[in-house]
């Protein structure tokens, strides 16, 4: 059970990182309007967007408060990744 549960969070940041390593600024407001309808993966996404600075300016405020609402909805790497964020152990 809890290898099944770190998988899953390895594949969430995985597949977040690769995806927003291809963002545009012009997919950025794309990917952004699915967060805001409520799009889990893409609130995950934006967060990260935000936490490490690509392709938006990087502000730990902004990606705290879409990995907070992706987390709602049970993501659990947004959930881990928002833990982290709190205790000041990944520094974006």
């Amino acid at each position: 059970m809890a290898c099944e549960m770190k998988l899953r969070i390895l594949l969430s940041f995985t597949l977040s990182f690769a995806l927003i390593s291809a963002t545009s600024g012009a997919d950025f407001t794309e990917l952004l309007a699915q967060a805001e309808e409520g799009d889990v993966a893409a609130q995950v996404q934006v967060a990260e967007a935000y936490a490490k600075g690509t392709g938006v300016g990087k502000d730990a405020t902004e990606a705290a408060q879409w990995y907070e609402r992706a987390a709602a909805q049970g993501d659990v790497g947004a959930q881990w990744a928002l833990g982290t964020l709190y205790l000041g152990a990944v520094s974006y």
